[in-house]
């Protein structure tokens, strides 16, 4: 070699999401394009590169990954560190070595089929074809199926399906796409499915409804377009108006923006006025929009046959949690379905469906989470965080002193089952980080089902409209939030939910304005009952006497509840004295119902007394419009004037941006009537993501590091 060429070796730390996602098969190749020489092996931190060459092309291979596009592949932080020469002789991929002792860690989330896949399994000339578990090291099984750390075939359920002659050949092949993939396999050597699948497909055609094990959990399967279908499902699912999902074959016919959030390596699910079926009204009773998927796995395109649309949803009774395995679900309910299509590779973590509504994240499940991300905690913060989030939409957060690991949504905690899931998912996630004193997180609620959950007398209690506000922060550096929801305990003593709050320099939240309150009593009813929210309303306005006038006059308790103002609304206009039968069906129903006024409105022109008039704008919408305008303008107004009013607030500040952040910021209409006042503001309204309860856990994290 020549003597005057630099020859350096560098020890080369990736951190973040980097196993499972094909990262060491991609190194090795940029590597050997340079011809760098050592060792590429998985850690408990992300991937350890022990390399040696010219120190030119060093440099050149460092450049290259820190700013290749090597997606799914999450580079959060590199750190190099030069070492002592030892004289590589080639370049091979490593065993992994076990990082029980380290604090950084590397989670790789389930992918989709992705589209080199897809080819494969079309075409009639590839060893894979047809093959419903085909995978590389760009998709596939990741979370659901480890055991332990790192990402490697013998700490996942791959372990008992030991390679073939062909698999082998492909994994040690460095030009091929499965070049050291951990959930490689084929039908001679793969998982193996129940019953023939083509039988699974007629069965479905015959308007049969089965029980499939995908992915990452079970859906419940069945012909879209059979109204004897559609109705069984709903009764399975004891669900008689919410929408049922619904999986597409193919998205060909659909617009470019739409394709690319269906073809999303987490295949979630999209809602979306832009997929039209004759069995709308049966499958979202009184919406405009669907929730749509692809089938993220060739097993669920299999499924299909002839039809173009199938009921995917998750397979398990209501308010039950979803399982890894068959036998964990009621017997009496399992026999009530046709046909069950189950495989034999375990599932170690269930992971719900991804949900997103134009690009915005409703539900981190398959895809999105796990998801880790460094964190440099304050220098005097040394302990361990897990915060719980809320009893809905639960999910949460870890967090050591260097990082940060978002658990998927687990569902809510309404059912005892659900929470020994969602309590074992945690333990399971401690353990696999050797996280073993940590502090607990959870809401200040007095009846927190979490409290009850983790039988924690230590636990921190974070108020929970407070960790609303500190999640936008977090994510958006936002020091002025509308957090509006259905409810949560407030600092008051009163359910809170129609807030501004404003952050002050050490991280302390204090509420700015409010919705203008009203009674709250009877509970849970007032939840399940809208017209008990428009007695309120009315009562506050001065104009109701009906039979639960002693009840509400007994109340000492109050709310500010932007979800519980949108209730009263709907049920005045709509929804009349129902019981809700999912949640906030009735502003939902509102939201959906709503059709723009021919005759326009200016807001200005009207006498709005106060900060945060809000009893004036529902007297608008009840009485005064009444006659002048049809239920469902009067519906579209209500979204219109509380956007005005929003912005009238931030109009009144000298800050340019705002945050958003609560479950009543998923309305849509909401939000472009908000974008259009702000835009004539000249001001901007942010929203965090998901904005619902599974942004509390972030939030309450946030919090306790500036209580401490």
């Amino acid at each position: 070699m020549n003597a005057d060429v630099k020859i350096e070796r560098l020890l080369i730390d990736c951190f973040s999401c980097v196993q499972g996602v094909g990262f060491r098969p991609t190194i090795y190749r940029i590597a050997n394009s340079y011809s760098l020489t050592g060792n590429i092996f998985n850690n408990a931190k992300g991937v350890h590169l022990d390399l040696e060459g010219h120190s030119e092309y060093l440099k050149r291979f460092i450049a290259e990954i820190q700013s290749a596009q090597l997606n799914p592949i999450k580079i959060e932080k590199i750190t190099i560190q030069k070492a002592e020469l030892k004289y590589h002789q080639k370049l091979m991929i490593g065993a992994s070595v076990d990082g029980a002792e380290s604090n950084n860690y590397s989670l790789p989330p389930d992918l989709a089929t992705c589209s080199s896949c897809w080819d494969d399994f079309h075409n009639p000339n590839h060893r894979l074809y047809q093959y419903p578990f085909i995978s590389c090291t760009d998709c596939g099984p990741r979370w659901s199926i480890v055991e332990k750390l790192p990402y490697d075939r013998n700490q996942t359920s791959m372990k008992q399906f030991p390679m073939c002659h062909e698999c082998l050949e492909d994994y040690q092949n460095p030009n091929s796409r499965r070049f050291h993939s951990q959930t490689l396999c084929c039908k001679n050597c793969g998982p193996q499915l129940s019953m023939p699948i083509n039988q699974a497909a007629l069965m479905i055609a015959d308007n049969k409804i089965g029980l499939v094990k995908g992915l990452t959990g079970y859906h419940l399967v069945g012909n879209a377009e059979s109204e004897l279908v559609i109705q069984k499902i709903r009764l399975l699912k004891s669900r008689p108006e919410k929408a049922l999902a619904v999986m597409l074959k193919d998205c060909h016919q659909v617009d470019q923006v739409l394709q690319a959030q269906l073809k999303a390596s987490s295949a979630p699910l999209v809602i979306t006025n832009k997929i039209k079926t004759k069995f709308q009204k049966l499958l979202a009773p009184k919406l405009k929009t669907l929730a749509v998927m692809l089938p993220p796995t060739p097993l669920h395109f299999l499924l299909f046959g002839d039809l173009k649309f199938l009921i995917a949803t998750s397979g398990n009774p209501k308010n039950y949690p979803l399982v890894k395995d068959k036998d964990e679900l009621p017997a009496d309910w399992l026999n009530q379905i046709d046909f069950i299509l189950d495989h034999n590779r375990v599932i170690q973590h269930c992971v719900d469906d991804s949900i997103v509504i134009e690009n915005q994240i409703i539900r981190r499940g398959r895809g999105l989470a796990p998801k880790i991300s460094p964190h440099q905690a304050k220098s005097s913060l040394k302990s361990n965080l897990v915060a719980w989030g809320s009893d809905m939409k639960v999910s949460p957060l870890i967090q050591t002193p260097t990082q940060r690991v978002q658990l998927p949504y687990l569902g809510e905690l309404l059912h005892p089952k659900n929470g020994e899931r969602i309590k074992k998912e945690v333990e399971d996630m401690l353990q696999l980080l050797n996280i073993k004193n940590y502090i607990d997180l959870i809401d200040a609620h007095p009846q927190s089902l979490t409290k009850q959950l983790i039988h924690s007398q230590d636990a921190t209690l974070i108020f929970h409209h407070h960790a609303h506000a500190e999640s936008a922060y977090q994510e958006l550096k936002t020091e002025f939030v509308f957090t509006f929801d259905g409810t949560g305990y407030g600092e008051d003593g009163h359910h809170w939910g129609g807030e501004l709050l404003e952050r002050s320099p050490q991280g302390q939240w204090k509420r700015l304005f409010s919705f203008e309150p009203m009674p709250y009593f009877a509970g849970e009813q007032m939840i399940k009952f809208p017209a008990f929210a428009l007695a309120a309303l009315k009562t506050q306005c001065g104009t109701y006497e009906g039979t639960l006038k002693p009840y509400i006059d007994q109340s000492s308790l109050m709310t500010t509840s932007a979800g519980r103002w949108f209730d009263a609304l709907a049920s005045h206009l709509f929804f009349k004295e129902k019981e809700i039968t999912y949640e906030a069906q009735a502003a939902i129903e509102l939201e959906q119902l709503a059709i723009e006024p021919s005759q326009s409105i200016d807001w200005k022109q009207f006498n709005f007394q106060g900060n945060f008039p809000t009893l004036t704008l529902a007297k608008y919408i009840i009485y005064e419009f009444e006659g002048r305008f049809s239920p469902n303008e009067r519906a579209w107004l209500a979204h219109d004037g509380l956007a005005f009013l929003v912005a009238r607030i931030a109009e009144q500040r000298k800050e340019y941006c705002f945050g958003a952040s609560g479950g009543v910021w998923q309305n849509q209409l909401l939000r472009k009537r908000c974008l259009h006042y702000f835009t004539q503001i000249k001001k901007e309204l942010l929203y965090s993501s998901p904005c619902n309860d599974e942004s509390i856990a972030l939030g309450q994290i946030g919090v306790f590091e500036c209580m401490s």
